[in-house]
């Protein structure tokens, strides 16, 4: 395998482990309303059940209610 197909290969790498990550906020976020509440849905919750810290969720949504439609309906 040469240079440019590993760069290749760790690229697609990380752009898998950020939809992942992505996804696990957005199911944690549903999670979190259908056991909480909108409410009682807080960001910091949120972010403890996906296992990352509140500037990870920050980089993946802008507000936690659009965390919530996208595990919602995602």
């Amino acid at each position: 395998m040469d240079v440019v197909s590993r760069r290749k290969s760790a690229e697609s790498l990380t752009v898998r482990k950020q939809r992942a990550t992505k996804t696990r906020i957005a199911a944690a976020a549903a999670q979190a309303v259908t056991d909480h509440g909108l409410a009682g849905a807080t960001v910091e919750r949120i972010a403890a059940a996906a296992e990352v810290g509140r500037a990870t969720f920050f980089r993946y949504f802008s507000a936690k209610e659009d965390a919530v439609a996208e595990g919602m309906t995602g």
